[in-house]
């Protein structure tokens, strides 16, 4: 079980929308990755953090304890521009690379 922490930015210029990224990603997740729970940043422990910043300055404060991260931020995934369309497939399929390395 892989658990991802979500971590939104504050939303202060917001040029997509981080709770439809979201959405798409639990929605991609579930058919292929039951083995990834997706849980609120300070909710609990986690192996990684998900960080999802509505522009690609990506000023959200990161918590201490979680040292691997996925960052979107704007049409960028880990700082690589992949447009609004691919945002969430690239998040899965970073997932999907963990998961695959971990067993």
């Amino acid at each position: 079980m892989l658990k991802v922490a979500v971590k939104f930015c504050g939303n202060c210029n917001p040029q997509i929308s981080v709770s439809e990224i979201l959405r798409e990603i639990q929605e991609k997740a579930a058919g292929i990755l039951p083995g990834v729970e997706f849980v609120y940043q300070g909710a609990e422990e986690a192996d990684l953090l998900l960080v999802i910043s509505g522009c690609p300055v990506d000023c959200a404060e990161r918590p201490q304890g979680i040292s691997r991260e996925i960052v979107v931020a704007g049409e960028s995934v880990n700082y690589v521009t992949c447009g609004l369309s691919g945002l969430s497939s690239q998040v899965v399929n970073l997932l999907k690379n963990l998961l695959n390395w971990e067993e």
